[in-house]
């Protein structure tokens, strides 16, 4: 049999001509990195030149909500999306006159009919409600400068795809006999429209399929389904965001300065992805252990003589790793972008009565070639077939603050600049079965699944249903292709030979139906990891604003209280320009708004 075997260094080799490359799951920054929080507000109460044991503890209830939606879109769906600024999808059956076959979705793969025409928006949202837990122990009486730090948000976050859908044209057009179906109850009518879909919305959220034959089954959308409003699961989670711990020596300490150094290590704590949406929502890093170094340092460059105004310059860089996590991750085939929302066919490879010819009208068994493998009933989506088990990882992830601090006697002014950036992941396949390993599949595109019998082979009567061995290995989520390796399609039987006629036309102006020799199948060396892997680089700006009661009744204690805001842009790939985005490792980032109050207390 001939299988579309495409090694993975293919896939790393295609440049994206596309232009913006789409990556089937967003990896995007864990709620609990930000650094910030270990130093807003804490100047003079953490890293303190004293030769006693002290703890601080920061309380931080934290809003944030993203913005720019289309670019969050533009990672999601790429080039398909009609424009920068409209981030919409035209959805149009085959039939459609002048309908654009190098963006527009196919809507036949989706159970729709084929003169249907629709478009549908998005505008994805993510929002979280955030407490934000951080506490230091500054360690001076077991050894001067040494320290403990742990870091933890719960978080309650909410990913919205908010997609609607504007129907043009809901569509009247039967599929032909053979198109999906081999019954007909009259003549060219496999399945009628009232037994079509009648919206985008029936597949990808309400799982719906259209009801056909009993002979042929349409398996509806199980992964990278489109929420609200999904058959299953919840576009909201809530768990705790990873624990950060940071063992440190703080080698320079004294009134005015610090320098120090630590281990930092994270425990995973909160979900990881399964594939079940497309904009899945996500608590913290994914399942990632990381382990890595804090490097940290801060500077008095100003004091007032009366000690009670300063300026102080502060540095924290956080580097980790971030180890191998399982997960499960939805892929599309490699060269074919979106290509998890096409239509694929299972066949089998016991093959019952086709036959291919080279010649039209040939009957002669002599002549007859014996296909592979043909249609064995069921069609899917390959988004059904393309989820599978991986693991992740990402060589580097950095979280970087350089903050402005002015105190003036109790109140403190904070002013900072953090940078967050995450090398490209590296997915790599677990050992697990899937259907590309234990089943027949192929591309279906617009071929006929089912000839017709032209001539009546006693006792095998004019019309009946042959399965066709047709794949269309070339047909995008846009259009369907061209059959691969055509011949024409003819039928033995017991008591003879005959042609098979296409789905469409009948006596008297029948014309043969076509199939493949060999049919073209899925493997799995075309799943596209390569473009499926991100990396991520956002800049963010924050003020923060705090009152200290360093004279309070009870001198063990030093309560605190502040708020503050912030406002973080994620940078977006430029193709032409950005060479990794081009060979696969798109960049996505949120941008992102957050306001928060802060509390807490030094107790000494």
């Amino acid at each position: 049999m001939k299988h579309w075997f495409v090694v993975g260094i293919t896939c790393a080799l295609i440049p994206s001509l596309y232009g913006i490359w789409p990556a089937p799951y967003l990896s995007m920054r864990s709620q609990s990195e930000q650094a910030q929080f270990e130093i807003m507000g804490l100047t003079q109460l953490i890293n303190r030149n004293v030769d006693t044991a002290y703890v601080t503890l920061a309380v931080t209830p934290l809003y944030d909500r993203s913005f720019f939606e289309n670019r969050i879109a533009d990672c999601l769906f790429g080039n398909d999306l009609l424009s920068d600024t409209l981030s919409a999808i035209n959805v149009t059956g085959s039939q459609v006159a002048n309908r654009d076959a190098t963006k527009d979705w196919l809507a036949d793969y989706f159970g729709l009919p084929t003169d249907f025409k629709s478009m549908i928006r998005f505008l994805p949202v993510v929002a979280n409600s955030i407490t934000d837990f951080y506490l230091y122990a500054g360690l001076n009486n077991v050894c001067k400068g040494l320290y403990f730090s742990i870091h933890t948000p719960i978080v309650y976050s909410s990913w919205n795809l908010d997609y609607f859908e504007a129907i043009a044209k809901e569509g009247i057009d039967n599929y032909s006999p053979g198109y999906v179906c081999p019954d007909f109850t009259t003549k060219n009518v496999g399945v009628p429209r009232t037994d079509l879909l009648t919206s985008t919305k029936s597949f990808f959220s309400f799982c719906q399929t259209p009801k056909l034959c009993s002979s042929v089954t349409f398996e509806p959308l199980k992964y990278a389904r489109f929420a609200p409003n999904s058959c299953s699961g919840n576009k909201h989670v809530t768990g705790l965001a990873d624990i950060h711990m940071v063992l440190g020596y703080n080698f320079v300490l004294t009134d005015w300065s610090h320098l120090g150094i630590g281990l930092r290590a994270v425990a995973p704590t909160a979900n990881r992805p399964r594939g079940i949406f497309t904009f899945e929502p996500m608590v913290g890093n994914g399942g990632h252990w990381q382990l890595g170094a804090q490097f940290w340092g801060h500077y008095m460059v100003w004091r007032s003589e009366n000690c009670k105004r300063s300026c102080t310059l502060t540095f924290l860089m956080n580097v980790t790793h971030m180890f191998n996590a399982p997960q499960t991750r939805v892929f599309d085939l490699c060269g074919k972008p979106n290509s998890r929302y096409m239509l694929a066919e299972l066949m089998s490879s016991q093959v019952n009565n086709l036959r291919a010819t080279v010649n039209a009208d040939d009957t002669d068994p002599a002549n007859f070639l014996v296909p592979d493998a043909q249609f064995a009933g069921v069609l899917a989506p390959v988004a059904n077939l393309t989820t599978r088990a991986v693991k992740v990882s990402a060589a580097v992830n950095l979280d970087l603050i350089t903050m402005v601090t002015y105190v003036k006697r109790n109140l403190s002014f904070d002013i900072g600049y953090n940078l967050w950036s995450r090398s490209c992941e590296r997915i790599t396949k677990l050992p697990c079965p899937t259907p590309l390993t234990t089943q027949l599949w192929a591309l279906k595109g617009t071929a006929s699944t089912f000839g017709f019998t032209f001539a009546s082979v006693p006792p095998v009567p004019d019309n009946t249903p042959v399965a066709l061995s047709a794949t269309e290995s070339t047909a995008t989520i846009h259009a369907g292709g061209t059959i691969d390796n055509d011949h024409f399609a003819a039928a033995t039987f017991d008591t003879g030979n005959t042609i098979l006629n296409d789905s469409t036309t009948f006596a008297p102006i029948a014309q043969q139906a076509h199939t493949s020799l060999q049919p073209v199948i899925i493997s799995e060396d075309q799943l596209d990891l390569r473009h499926a892997q991100t990396r991520g680089l956002a800049n963010k700006l924050f003020i923060n604003v705090s009152y200290s009661w360093f004279n309070y009744p009870n001198e063990s204690y030093v309560p605190y209280i502040g708020g503050g805001l912030e406002i973080g842009y994620g940078n977006k790939n430029v193709p032409q320009r950005d060479v990794m985005a081009n060979f696969g490792c798109m960049r996505c980032a949120l941008s992102q708004w957050g306001v928060w109050l802060r509390g807490g207390f030094l107790y000494r």
